[in-house]
């Protein structure tokens, strides 16, 4: 399929009709020097780069925030001058929106957008983490043992 449908030639890569990888071989390399990759908890499955741009943002700005994938609603809401509280946004008794807005971040107001005594928690296919400030916790599943059978499994780790 992929060779039918797609030029996957080195001039090509990055266009629209390019389908490359390095596979999951390389995964791992790719996030170094983070722990783990894509699908795992780690931060080499979580931690991703993110380029934004437009009206009110700082010019070159480069910021190493904590930040999480339910910030990006908050965020636009904010960026719009929109209500982020539930109200105003559609049936009654909506709920608000999670996350915390990067707006302050992004027009260089702020260097940060989590203090360092808010903890950000989630879950991946079963592996979970915590952070708060410098520490951080995770916890792998049995999936991890298909990269290192080594790998403490099961258990959260610091």
């Amino acid at each position: 399929m992929v060779k039918n449908n797609f030029d996957n030639s080195v001039e090509n890569i990055g266009h629209a009709n390019s389908l490359t990888w390095y596979g999951p071989g390389w995964g791992q390399v790719g996030a170094a020097p983070m722990f783990t990759f894509k699908i795992f908890t780690g931060h080499g499955g979580l931690r991703s780069p993110l380029f934004v741009s437009g009206a009110h943002i700082a010019r070159g700005l480069v910021n190493g925030s904590l930040a999480h994938v339910t910030d990006v609603a908050a965020t636009v809401l904010d960026l719009a001058d929109a209500p982020a509280d539930g109200h105003g946004l559609g049936p009654a008794g909506r709920l608000p929106v999670e996350g915390k807005s990067w707006k302050a971040v992004l027009e260089g107001r702020s260097r940060s957008i989590r203090t360092a005594d808010e903890p950000l928690a989630g879950e991946l296919f079963g592996g979970r983490h915590i952070t708060k400030g410098d520490y951080r916790a995770v916890w792998l599943t049995e999936m991890a043992k298909n990269i290192d059978p080594r790998l403490p499994v099961g258990r959260w780790m610091l």
